[in-house]
């Protein structure tokens, strides 16, 4: 009771350095008993049924011979299932979400302070073109590197279920997507309410609402970007050394300290 069938059969059946003997008459005795079972002799008789008609029974067999469909689950099945954990992995801590909102409107508030209503001059223009280029820095990297420790954690999972035929990887990447999409959303919105008219920008609500709409691209593409690498490596801390240099060339050519021309 409680405790794991697997590391269970291990422990029994392994020989344990020091008593090599008595392990190995533990085993051979507990190998007859089963050769002995009718659990094994019902084992032997569906494998021998499987073998004489594989079209009748060996069902798997022939899907993956033809190349129909492995998955026992219809699409919207397993779409439902792995959205469901993907949602609950995502917030089943609320403090985290809590932390980052936090975090967004500190930050946001510090900005607005800092360059709180700039005047509309040339040294004001300056200021407008800084406060950009940190908005944009923070949501970037924010973004990016938030979402570094996705896939190297989640890859051992992810191929043991797909390999045994629980879900499709399309399905997975669609459903932790989505489930995080909201924090994506929320956390940008809230940050360039508090920043824009803090600064002082552009005294229109189509105005803000172009800003708005290109931070929300801004933080969904660097966590696209932030994916893309996630899921090319195999671990966090390559992750977190390779993705700082590629942003570099990005904020290098991005129009702020060299134009575009």
């Amino acid at each position: 009771m409680n405790f794991n069938p697997a590391d269970f059969y291990i422990h029994t059946m392994a020989v344990r350095p020091g008593k090599e003997t008595e392990c190995k008459a533990q085993i051979e005795q507990i190998c007859d008993k089963f050769d002995e079972s009718q659990i094994c002799k019902e084992i032997l008789q569906s494998i021998k049924s499987l073998a004489e008609n594989p079209k009748e029974e060996g069902i798997i067999i022939e899907e993956a011979i033809s190349g129909t469909s492995r998955y026992e689950a219809s699409f919207f099945q397993q779409f439902r299932a792995v959205f469901a954990r993907s949602w609950k992995t995502t917030y089943r801590d609320p403090n985290i979400l809590r932390v980052n909102v936090l975090q967004t409107i500190i930050l946001g508030l510090v900005l607005g302070l800092i360059y709180l209503q700039l005047d509309i001059d040339q040294q004001g223009v300056m200021n407008a073109n800084g406060v950009m280029f940190l908005v944009l820095i923070n949501l970037t990297f924010t973004n990016a590197i938030g979402v570094l420790n996705s896939f190297p954690l989640e890859t051992p999972i992810f191929m043991r279920e797909y390999g045994i035929g629980l879900y499709r990887v399309d399905i997975y990447f669609i459903c932790k997507v989505l489930a995080e999409l909201p924090a994506f959303i929320i956390i940008p919105i809230i940050f360039s309410c508090i920043t824009y008219w803090m600064v002082g920008l552009y005294g229109s609500f189509e105005a803000f609402c172009v800003f708005t709409g290109v931070l929300l691209l801004v933080a969904n593409i660097s966590v696209s970007f932030g994916y893309v690498v996630s899921s090319a490596v195999s671990s966090v801390d390559i992750a977190l050394a390779i993705s700082p240099p590629m942003v570099i060339p990005l904020l290098m050519f991005g129009g702020f300290f060299l134009n575009a021309e």
